[in-house]
């Protein structure tokens, strides 16, 4: 298990982050550029997209995506995968914030993460950022964004919302609207 040991306050660019959850709101809430972390937690998914790589984490305190560049490591991660992660908050493109990794390597093994239901509701509060879900609902489009190629975006009916959900482009041209 992990403990986050440093409050907002105290953070400075010598001492890393340690866990996901801080490590989460420096990234999304406090947009905080600069900050480095060292982080030990488990892979949801790795998804490699050109020369970029995403790889979406967890510890017991929250779940963030980290973005680093393929020839940093070309170590294989699979869903369950412990990784320690080293690296710093980067301002990215559109200026964006992202938790940019420097170093990855492995560090043993967990179970595969499985997918928790969540509701539209869920969905908007943020408490899904980053996790891996399963929603129910029934497709009502799907189009390609005009910024990224590589995804798509589906739109959900879920409990009357509409979700857009973006996805990389792997094998939902054959799913039929309305399903």
């Amino acid at each position: 298990y992990l403990l986050c040991l440093f409050p907002i306050a105290e953070l400075s660019a010598d001492v890393p982050v340690n866990c996901v959850g801080e490590l989460y709101r420096l990234v999304y809430h406090d947009k905080q550029p600069g900050i480095p972390f060292e982080i030990e937690c488990t892979s949801i998914i790795d998804q490699h997209i050109d020369k970029a790589r995403t790889i979406a984490v967890y510890d017991t305190t929250n779940a963030v995506l980290l973005v680093t560049h393929n020839a940093v490591s070309n170590l294989t991660i699979y869903a369950g995968d412990r990784i320690r992660a080293k690296g710093r908050t980067y301002i990215y493109d559109f200026n964006q914030i992202v938790a940019l990794c420097e170093s990855i390597e492995h560090t043993g093994r967990a179970a595969a993460p499985h997918p928790e239901y969540a509701s539209a509701a869920d969905i908007d509060s943020g408490r899904c950022d980053c996790r891996l879900v399963t929603i129910k609902g029934t497709l009502r489009d799907i189009f390609q964004d005009e910024i990224d190629a590589n995804f798509r975006y589906l739109v959900l009916n879920c409990d009357g919302r509409l979700l857009y959900t973006s996805s990389p482009q792997i094998g939902i041209d054959e799913v039929p609207v309305g399903s």
